[in-house]
């Protein structure tokens, strides 16, 4: 299966009661190309062996 590698930005809010809730999604391409940036992402992880690793970098 092919990936789309797509990037967004969850936007969130809280509540009155506190409580986190969504507000918002947007693509982080469709916001560089509106600011004029070049955007450049890192690689994405392909375990968890490699998630550990950037964490305790």
């Amino acid at each position: 299966m092919p990936r789309s590698w797509r990037y967004h930005a969850l936007v969130t809010q809280h509540d009155a009661q506190g409580r986190p809730e969504v507000r918002g999604i947007f693509s982080l391409s469709q916001i560089a190309r509106q600011l004029g940036l070049a955007l450049q992402l890192p690689e994405a992880a392909g375990s968890f062996a490699e998630i550990e690793a950037a964490l305790a970098g």
